[in-house]
């Protein structure tokens, strides 16, 4: 459906897609929708040959060629940006690499060798580290890095500049999880058995702690909420702000419950990964499990993709993920992309895959005033993977980007520098560009 809306003199044309329906509607019960949403299981990067445990197998002749004939070094996290732009936090090799929508295989950040690159603005390729262990993608590409063994949060721009956000001498070397904001005002980071929080004004604090000492991939939930996987507990728990912490998932051992049980009375053995969708629920990925399961807002768990440890990374290569049959082995992160497609991270023989989404989601609605003769655009979305796009003539190849949405929001803004010369310009929110499944 396309509507047309005419503000201040300025045009505005959007698109408007399927949302996502949350429990109750009439669309059937969340995870029906979740199944009737995720198709085929793909390999994006890492051949899986090598166990790369403790070890660096990366080559020079990688670089630059195809993802999946690259060998990972223990790849640990990966995220999307609403270009298609795939980026791999790969441990054992001490870099962060992009896998573009053409398949190849790129280096971001990092020299290959551990290092302490230091901390004035540089470019990324130029500043060595130290086996960076976690990741934070905004849509616009900018990344977020934990440069685990030299404590240092960095933050590495779309234009391939990076430098460092802030030092924490106090981090744990097992360093692992987290989240920033758009801004990168607000950091949330996992230290060993803390949960700890950054802001410019107040430095580096302990939001909570007594965890298991094996705390593992953390985000924000649809209200901002910090929420983390404790590996060792076996469970994932949501931190509130006073630092008390709320059990979502896990009964804190790796046995009982199960498939159409309630969450926080099933075995989760090791959880390493959470990733919410807008209806709030999450999926959740096993290590030791190799399993990948959505909990519904309800606190009811699902079996979503059966996985065995130790098996083949690249089992159930092009078939339909939640069918029956192993589909993963060594699961160390899962993410939702901002097209909305899965990205799961498997070591120790590192591959990342994706599970497509089969329905695109909606576009949102947009605003536009003038000030000051300039067009200023709010939206708003219930994903943040959408890109706003300006044609000054609604010619079919006139259409450029010029923002990506924030990361921590749910409505946005954007303000124009011109409109091509022209008297009246067309914007609109397109979806999220897909990295292309095989």
């Amino acid at each position: 459906m396309k509507a047309l809306v005419y503000l201040l003199g300025v045009s505005a044309i959007f698109t408007t897609g399927l949302a996502f329906g949350g429990s109750g509607s009439s669309e059937g019960d969340e995870y029906s929708q979740i199944l009737l949403r995720y198709g085929k299981i793909h390999t994006i990067a890492g051949r899986g040959q090598v166990d790369s445990n403790g070890g660096n197998d990366w080559q020079e002749s990688f670089e630059g060629g195809p993802a999946r004939e690259a060998e990972l070094s223990e790849a640990h996290n990966a995220q999307a940006d609403v270009f298609g732009r795939i980026y791999i936090v790969d441990k054992d090799s001490h870099a962060v690499r992009c896998v573009l929508p053409d398949g190849t295989i790129h280096r971001v950040a990092g020299t290959n060798t551990a290092g302490d690159g230091g901390d004035e603005p540089q470019p990324g390729t130029d500043c060595a580290l130290s086996s960076p262990n976690g990741l934070h993608v905004l849509p616009d590409g900018t990344c977020f890095i934990f440069d685990t063994n030299n404590r240092k949060i960095r933050r590495l721009m779309p234009t391939g500049q990076i430098e460092t956000l802030f030092r924490d001498p106090g981090a744990s070397l097992v360093g692992r999880g987290l989240w920033a904001d758009a801004e990168g005002t607000l950091v949330y980071y996992a230290s060993g058995s803390e949960v700890r929080v950054w802001t410019p004004e107040a430095g580096s604090r302990v939001l909570a702690d007594g965890f298991s000492g094996g705390l593992a991939n953390l985000t924000v939930d649809p209200s901002g909420r910090p929420v983390v996987a404790d590996r060792s507990a076996h469970t994932v728990f949501r931190i509130e702000s006073d630092g008390s912490k709320v059990r979502l998932a896990g009964n804190g051992t790796s046995t009982g419950g199960g498939d159409g049980e309630l969450a926080v009375e099933t075995g989760l053995e090791e959880v390493r990964g959470v990733a919410f969708v807008p209806s709030g629920g999450f999926f959740v990925c096993t290590h030791r499990g190799s399993d990948v399961w959505f909990v519904d807002s309800q606190g009811i768990v699902h079996l979503f993709i059966n996985g065995v440890r130790n098996s083949d990374p690249l089992a159930g290569e092009g078939t339909v993920a939640s069918a029956s049959g192993v589909k993963l082995s060594e699961v160390r992160a899962i993410n939702v992309t901002p097209a909305g497609d899965l990205i799961i991270t498997q070591s120790d023989e590192s591959t990342v895959r994706i599970v497509e989404n089969l329905c695109p989601f909606g576009g949102g609605s947009l605003k536009l005033r003038l000030e000051n003769g300039v067009p200023k655009v709010e939206w708003s979305t219930s994903w943040d993977g959408v890109r706003l796009q300006i044609n000054p003539r609604l010619s079919e190849t006139g259409w450029e980007t010029v923002a990506a949405s924030a990361a921590a929001a749910r409505s946005y803004e954007w303000l124009g520098g011109s409109t091509g010369g022209v008297g009246i310009s067309f914007f609109r929110l397109a979806a999220a560009a897909r990295w292309p499944a095989p």
